[in-house]
């Protein structure tokens, strides 16, 4: 008997595993993350589990904190109620995330420079995250919101 699987959608949990039940048979695979390269390979299971460990690989260019300011310009640092992102590249993405991990602002942009808006934020120290144009390199940068 044969079976066919179109396809499924499985979400990672907390510790990045998914799994799913499976017939013997050839399957094929693809991971996808958001700002790392596609993994994809096709496997054959025969009568008994199996475990797949797949490892992504980044697409970003370079990841730089302060080491390069003519790339990217963020000011007022302390902040209270703005900031200004400039770049001479062009901007495509902005991201804050806290001290947890989490984002807590997502910005698509199209702009050399672009007003954002912390005021609601609590004070604290925030990453801010940006992926310029062209090649998608991205920018990370440490900003303070005081109150």
């Amino acid at each position: 008997q044969a079976y066919a699987v179109d396809l499924i959608t499985l979400y990672t949990d907390s510790d990045g595993q998914a799994g799913f039940e499976a017939v013997s048979g050839t399957y094929s695979y693809i991971v996808e993350k958001e700002g790392y390269s596609d993994a994809s390979a096709n496997f054959d299971i025969e009568n008994s589990g199996l475990v797949i460990d797949v490892q992504l690989e980044s697409d970003v260019s370079y990841v730089i904190d302060d080491m390069a300011p003519e790339i990217l310009k963020v000011y007022p640092n302390p902040a209270y109620n703005f900031i200004i992102v400039e770049s001479e590249k062009l901007l495509r993405e902005l991201r804050v995330i806290d001290i947890s991990g989490q984002v807590i602002i997502h910005v698509d942009v199209n702009a050399h420079n672009r007003e954002l808006a912390v005021g609601s934020l609590p004070a604290g120290v925030y990453l801010l995250r940006v992926e310029l144009e062209p090649g998608g390199d991205v920018v990370i940068r440490r900003f303070v919101v005081s109150r």
